[in-house]
């Protein structure tokens, strides 16, 4: 076998073993996170009432309440995330990544404070909440796997965190007792950190290949602007109806730095590597935008039933990262493309005297085109004790399982060639969330 061969073949197996997984999550699912404290509980069914400190996450015209200052807080959140794809095979060898995490992020904080007014209500309010927070770690080391006239093994590394701040300011009227008006202006971090340590070493069989070694690391942040507005009907006492128009993020910086080390894989050369150092890369992350419906009935004092459908725009094809200096391979390995996904929402709420019970079911449907795709189902349980000053104290649970596909590299030795090709494969991805918060009515 020839350098050149060889060379091919050891650039054709990184890209299949680098992290491609890593992006499928807050690039692809919309509702990895139920923000607040009511709609946690409530399976995200929350834009025709949001009428809480945090509801103008769903919907800014929810703002309009009885008291006059209501401060919120999710004090902490705990992820529990475990999943397993099969995502390569040399010459009947497996490989698998199985994923398994726990980790802790902060949840959310919101104040509304209701304005004064004869004729007409208004409300101010200001939030900040993590829409996403995930984070990765794999390794795995595996050798002496015969593939046609050469021995294989290779060796990986990789961890990585990607977590998104958003907060925003939000305005609220209500102009006549049937119709209620919002607006509000968001300002997004993504901060992204990943790094991967990959080594392979081929043996000939007449003669030996040195280790190839390859090093990646990123790091960035990218910040992004978009608006909101909202509408919220009240036919009657006891129906809401909910409207939630967002924009697509504007993109406002997203520079970081990449470093790509590799160690030359010829003999003549070994002592060699070739590094690159990037500290000005524009990173992008587009995300769509969202319109939601929203629908609840209330029987004051006695339960909740809501519903929201919600549509995300589709995104056309882009590279994350863009660099003059990038090699084209690098850049072909990080692009995103998404398609038009409708997800649902449903949720209950019990008043049993100062006890509220929730229950809630959620979609998290994934809208990648190219990459792993698995279609989520989620579920949510919690329940608030409130006081008799208007107090509130609160715990939710929220399950995500999913099943999807991914696909897999497959590395074969044929008629006296190597071979490659992808195949699709099912995947299994399980997470559990619980929150903890309280809100406060301040009068």
């Amino acid at each position: 076998m020839s350098y050149a061969e060889k060379a091919g073949l050891l650039l054709a197996l990184v890209a299949a073993l680098s992290p491609r997984s890593a992006r499928a999550g807050p690039d692809t699912h919309y509702q990895d996170l139920v923000v607040g404290e009511r709609a946690a509980g409530m399976g995200g069914a929350f834009t025709a009432l949001a009428d809480e400190a945090t509801g103008l996450h769903y919907n800014p015209a929810g703002m309009i309440q009885q008291g006059s200052v209501l401060l919120q807080l999710s004090m902490s959140a705990y992820k529990l995330r475990h999943s397993s794809v099969e995502i390569a095979e040399w010459c009947g060898r497996s490989f698998r990544h199985s994923e398994s995490s726990f980790f802790s992020f902060p949840g959310s904080f919101g104040v509304v404070t209701q304005l004064p007014g004869k004729r007409v209500r208004h409300a101010l309010g200001l939030a900040v909440i993590f829409p996403h927070a995930h984070q990765w770690s794999r390794f795995y080391v595996d050798d002496a796997i015969p593939c046609g006239p050469l021995l294989l093994g290779a060796s990986e590394a990789f961890a990585g965190f990607d977590r998104e701040l958003r907060g925003g300011v939000a305005y609220a009227l209500e102009p006549w007792p049937f119709l209620r008006l919002g607006v509000a202006l968001w300002t997004s971090a993504r901060s992204v950190s990943a790094a991967l340590s990959f080594d392979q070493v081929t043996v000939d069989a007449s003669e030996p290949w040195h280790p190839e070694s390859f090093l990646a690391s990123a790091d960035a942040t990218i910040w992004s602007l978009c608006a909101q507005v909202g509408v919220i009907l009240l036919p009657r006492p006891d129906l809401r109806v909910g409207l939630s128009l967002s924009s697509p993020y504007l993109a406002l910086a997203g520079h970081g730095s990449l470093t790509l080390v590799n160690g030359q894989p010829d003999p003549a050369d070994w002592r060699q590597t070739t590094a690159l150092h990037l500290t000005d890369v524009d990173q992008r992350w587009k995300v769509p935008f969202q319109v939601a419906l929203g629908v609840a009935y209330l029987r004051r004092g006695r339960l909740a039933l809501a519903a929201d459908v919600k549509l995300h725009g589709p995104v056309d094809r882009y590279t994350d990262y863009d660099h003059p200096d990038l090699p084209e391979w690098f850049s072909q390995q990080f692009v995103s493309e998404r398609r038009l996904v409708v997800n649902g929402n449903l949720g209950l709420e019990l008043l049993l005297g100062r006890l509220a019970l929730r229950g809630g079911f959620f979609t998290n449907f994934s809208s990648s085109t190219r990459e792993e795709r698995v279609h989520l189902y989620g579920g949510t349980l919690g329940g608030t004790v409130h006081t008799r000053k208007g107090s509130t104290l609160s715990m939710a649970l929220q399950v995500q399982v999913g099943s999807g596909t991914f696909p897999k590299y497959v590395l074969s030795y044929e008629g006296g060639e190597y071979r490659h090709r992808e195949e699709e494969v099912d995947v299994r991805d399980l997470s559990l969330i619980l929150t903890l918060g309280g809100s406060f009515d301040i009068r």
